[in-house]
């Protein structure tokens, strides 16, 4: 596994990253954004060809579902073209889940767009954060995968050393669950070996496929790492 898989895994599906500060949540999403080389909503600059995240853009036009229900649907186009993606960093500042009642009466257009993304503009909703359960859970709820930085080293500013494990299921991430790591003996019997696959299997019919992963990559990420304190300023 490499980081051109990780980019096809952000090309074909809606990814959330997350881990401890300084294990590499950032560099993924610069260097996923920098190899795919298309256009991207973000509220950070990672380089290429940048739209500054405007939340008003991608709301769905304010329809919620009883404009669904009721008929009574408000016109929405997707401002950017097709295939334009959302990243968002720290989420948790955003779409706090401790504030999971205020959102949910506030903003219930924000789950819709998300749902409607690929349908609206063939785009998806990417997000990183540090605590898996920090983002809202109407937007977690509709990742496809999720990807858990456990550490990161940049050698000279430009050779990514990431080690990282990718799940399936929200819940297994949630519990820190890990891969299958039981190997058989070598002279082990037929009947241990098949007794171990239904033991393998029984346990990712529990957790989903967790995969564990170390990546070497070239750096292309130029994402400023204080660009809360642009924002802020």
């Amino acid at each position: 596994m490499n980081i051109w898989y990780i980019t096809q895994m952000f090309k074909k599906y809606s990814v959330a990253v997350y881990g401890a500060k300084g294990t590499g949540k950032d560099v993924i999403f610069g260097n996923v954004i920098n190899r795919r080389k298309i256009p991207y909503i973000s509220n950070t600059n990672y380089g290429g060809v940048w739209y500054p995240l405007d939340n008003t853009k991608i709301n769905c036009g304010g329809n919620t579902y009883k404009d669904f229900i009721e008929g009574t649907l408000k016109k929405y186009t997707f401002p950017y073209e097709d295939g334009t993606d959302v990243y968002i960093a720290d989420i948790g500042v955003y779409y706090p889940s401790q504030y999971c009642n205020e959102l949910n009466r506030d903003y219930k257009h924000v789950p819709v767009y998300e749902a409607l993304s690929r349908h609206l503009g063939k785009s998806k909703l990417h997000y990183n954060t540090q605590a898996i359960n920090r983002a809202w859970d109407k937007i977690r709820e509709q990742c496809e995968y999720y990807i858990k930085c456990i550490s990161c080293k940049v050698l000279f500013g430009k050779i990514v050393i990431q080690r990282i494990r990718i799940y399936e299921k929200y819940s297994s991430a949630a519990e820190n669950a890990i891969p299958w790591r039981i190997k058989l003996p070598l002279l082990a019997s037929k009947e241990m070996r098949l007794n171990m696959r239904i033991q393998k299997q029984k346990y990712e019919n529990t957790y989903g496929k967790i995969t564990e992963r170390t990546l070497v990559y070239w750096n292309m990420s130029k994402h400023n790492t204080r660009s809360f304190k642009e924002l802020l300023a």
